[in-house]
């Protein structure tokens, strides 16, 4: 199972866009968030603890996210919401940096390792939609929703997934923009980090894949003398 960490990561993420939409709205909504994410930080958690160190680093920030947003479940109380959603921030990026920790070292261009790039893409876009949802959580004037006539604090969490992967893509559709400096701010720097990972993972891999060819092409050059 460890050799598949990377692959049960993607699943648990892929399940989570999958599957919440279909809840939205419904009284079960933030108890099937919750199942999600707990099912996402026990595969986060796999694909990080590639040492002790990070297993340990891993299930520190894991913990009180995992507890707070039981808590947030049970209680309903705004802080546990804030709580929730600095602590899911903090574990993610954590995950983000070992993975691409692991492709920015990797010897060779695998399974794994492709498998891995994704993560980190869909993990960045999780990121920011949780601090777009802790943004209007305090401010509900951080974001222009339009059609979408918010009540105060009552906009689901997906359509700020939504918004960050359109942002993080720059595709841009425009239903949903920032209107105060502090969500101009974030929506512009995840767009500025999405560009740029595309461009480091590209050249990382280019690079990985040239190296390989020259190994071969040596190994094969070596046995014909």
């Amino acid at each position: 199972m460890m050799k598949y960490k990377f692959l049960w990561l993607l699943i648990s993420l892929v399940l989570m866009f999958l599957i919440y939409p279909f809840f939205e709205g419904g009284g079960t909504e933030s108890l099937i968030l919750a199942i999600l994410f707990t099912i996402i930080l026990l595969a986060g958690i796999s694909a990080a603890s590639q040492k002790k160190i990070h297993l340990a680093v891993g299930l520190l920030l894991a913990v009180p996210s995992f507890i707070t947003d039981w808590l947030l479940i049970l209680t309903h109380k705004p802080v546990f919401y804030i709580l929730s959603g600095v602590f899911s921030i903090a574990f993610f990026i954590f995950v983000i940096v070992v993975i691409m920790y692991s492709i920015m070292t990797a010897k060779e261009v695998t399974g794994e390792i492709l498998l891995g790039a994704v993560n980190v893409y869909l993990l960045l876009g999780l990121v920011w939609s949780v601090a777009y949802s802790l943004l209007y959580f305090i401010d509900y004037r951080s974001f222009s929703l339009g059609a979408l006539s918010p009540v105060e604090h009552d906009v689901s969490w997906i359509k700020f997934l939504y918004f960050s992967f359109s942002t993080l893509t720059t595709l841009g559709i425009g239903d949903i923009t920032p209107a105060t400096a502090f969500s101009q701010s974030f929506t512009s720097l995840e767009a500025v980090v999405g560009v740029l990972f595309i461009a480091v993972l590209v050249g990382r891999l280019v690079g990985l894949y040239l190296y390989e060819s020259r190994i071969d092409a040596a190994r094969r050059h070596d046995r014909q003398e």
